[in-house]
């Protein structure tokens, strides 16, 4: 009789360990919760290529050698409009190419940003530049040409624009590409095709 009453007082305690146990680990849930949340979030980014051809060029009034011609009064105005379109897009990079025309398309946005653009070669291979851009993190201008422009976003997406080169009078195209870094692959896709600035060509 004696061990029997010792253990159903054994068996009591067991019982009561284990309500414990589990009402503790009711209580863990929205901790843990909280901790795939954050871990998720953190593993989790998102970084945007804003994609532009270079602003109206000088058609060869000034083209000193070897960096090319500079904006016209049109072009530097879209060089503003440029700048305004990408206030709180939170730009941490500034890519282009030898190339004057770039340069000047994106010095208003440097200037705004306080960020020091990054050359690239305009005659090496896409997959050059592409590969560059991979390895950015942070939201990113990228000032390309009438034909860097198609095959940059062909190169980073798979998506093909349909052209291989942007008309020589259209100069208010804005690509956006949006990679996604989360636990699986990275991925990236053409998000926006838009424009900005005056419309181009003049209707």
């Amino acid at each position: 009789m004696t061990d029997w009453i010792h253990d159903l007082r054994l068996l009591s305690i067991l019982i009561h360990l284990l309500t414990q146990t589990i009402l503790n680990m009711k209580n863990l849930i929205p901790f843990f919760a909280l901790m795939i949340t954050l871990f998720l979030g953190f593993s989790a980014c998102t970084t945007r290529y804003y994609i532009v051809r270079h602003a109206e060029k000088n058609e060869g009034v000034d083209a000193p050698a070897p960096n090319g011609p500079s904006l016209t009064a049109a072009g530097k105005l879209r060089a503003l409009a440029l700048r305004d379109s990408l206030k709180n897009k939170n730009v941490t990079r500034i890519f282009v190419s030898q190339y004057l025309r770039t340069q000047l398309t994106a010095d208003a946005s440097a200037g705004e940003f306080h960020i020091t653009p990054t050359p690239y070669n305009r005659d090496a291979a896409i997959e050059t530049l592409a590969a560059q851009l991979r390895a950015v993190d942070g939201n990113t201008l990228v000032v390309g040409h009438s034909d860097i422009v198609p095959a940059l976003i062909l190169a980073l997406t798979g998506t093909s624009l349909g052209y291989d080169r942007i008309p020589d009078d259209d100069f208010d195209n804005f690509f956006i590409v949006k990679r996604y870094k989360g636990l699986g692959p990275v991925t990236y896709t053409l998000e926006r095709r838009g424009t900005y600035g005056a419309i181009s060509p003049n209707p």
